[in-house]
């Protein structure tokens, strides 16, 4: 038993080596700075902080260095299982660059770049040997945005309480911020200067906002939560007006500016089927069933006076039906139940079981996205009832 054992301890001990043995690139370590080497100054006419150069044997490091630096590079980096990246550029004399490495295998390394605030000209060189199975890319550093993914994003809708004017060391802020249930987030306008000249009115005062969630990293702050907005509305009137003063769905005549359709549709055995509403702009309606792309005759129609769609249009408002999710809800089992609506370029859906009903109202979620839209085919459906 006691030479098993001893057996076994020596297997755990030299299996490592072994396996390390059988493959060398893990003897090298996933990133080694390189500090005793200079390039020639044509490296800063071919590189940069956010654009290094990549050595992959000595030729190519013969092009940006001389030979003495070569055999120096050459002793520190195995071109076999190793690269060199080469970051070089002229700057502040505060510029940084800094790297961190993704828990991952191979592992991934991001470089960072901070810009220094000092305004004199002086040399980079950052010089890193990467093992060759390594990944690398360049992210945006301290203080810049962040590093946006089409593929990926944050949609949130905040009810909370406007400031405007804040302050912070190093300047860290959008000085415009939100906070809702005792969490703050600042507020990015971006380009939108209308949006931006109505946080001086609704200062001070509960409002609703809309956009994409980012998280950027600061000096001070070590991580500062932005909402980059693309709707901004007093809370109770969210969507009654654009902040130009007119009216987000009735024209001047009162009447609505886009066709507003409700489509309710249920999935099964011989495919999708139901019925699709449509408001004109003008007040008539229609009832209209459909079987996959096949609508048949109208079922029913009518014709909504200037008052009705009025009391639709505050509805509207009063529910926000500009910012709700495209999306709501996900299909739960076969053949989902879904209802969508559309007014212009907005759309949105909600995905129920099937044979489901909207949801019923409950007024303590009533600022949910799903008890507005639920509201919005609420009152759809009543106004476009036959008696």
């Amino acid at each position: 038993m006691l030479r098993r054992c001893i057996a076994g301890l020596l297997v755990g001990l030299l299996l490592p080596t072994a396996i390390a043995s059988a493959n060398p690139i893990l003897e090298f370590p996933a990133i080694k700075r390189i500090t005793n080497v200079r390039p020639k100054a044509n490296v800063y006419k071919n590189s940069s902080h956010n654009k290094p150069l990549v050595i992959r044997n000595e030729k190519d490091a013969a092009k940006y260095f001389a030979a003495a630096d070569v055999v120096l590079l050459s002793k520190q980096v195995d071109f076999t299982h190793q690269t060199a990246l080469v970051f070089a550029w002229r700057g502040s004399g505060q510029d940084k660059l800094t790297y961190e490495v993704l828990e991952s295998y191979p592992e991934q390394i991001i470089f960072n770049y901070t810009r220094g605030r000092t305004k004199d000209l002086r040399p980079h060189v950052y010089i890193f040997a990467l093992r060759s199975n390594v990944k690398s890319r360049t992210g945006r550093g301290k203080g810049a945005g962040p590093i946006r993914s089409a593929e990926q994003y944050i949609q949130v809708e905040v009810k909370g309480l406007l400031k405007t004017g804040i302050l912070a060391i190093g300047g860290e802020t959008t000085g415009t911020t939100i906070t809702a249930r005792g969490v703050t987030w600042e507020l990015d306008f971006g380009k939108r200067a209308d949006l931006r000249k109505l946080t001086d009115k609704l200062s001070d005062q509960n409002v609703i906002v809309t956009g994409r969630l980012n998280v950027r990293r600061g000096i001070e702050i070590r991580q500062r939560w932005i909402v980059d907005v693309t709707s901004l509305n007093a809370a109770g009137h969210a969507g009654t007006k654009k902040s130009g003063g007119k009216n987000a769905y009735l024209n001047s005549e009162g009447m609505f500016k886009h066709a507003v359709v409700l489509r309710d549709s249920q999935s099964g055995f011989a495919g999708e089927s139901g019925h699709i509403f449509v408001i004109e702009p003008n007040g008539a309606w229609t009832k209209q069933p459909f079987l996959n792309k096949n609508v048949r005759d109208v079922e029913q129609k009518g014709q909504l006076t200037k008052k009705q769609l009025q009391e639709l249009a505050s509805g509207f408002s009063k529910h926000n039906l500009l910012t709700i999710p495209r999306r709501l809800g996900k299909p739960i089992g076969a053949n989902p139940h879904v209802f969508t609506v559309t007014f212009g370029k907005t759309q949105c859906a909600l995905i129920l079981q099937a044979g489901a009903a909207v949801p019923k109202p409950d007024p303590k979620r009533a600022d949910a996205p799903e008890q507005r839209f639920a509201s919005v085919v609420r009152l759809l459906q009543d106004a476009m009832t036959v008696e």
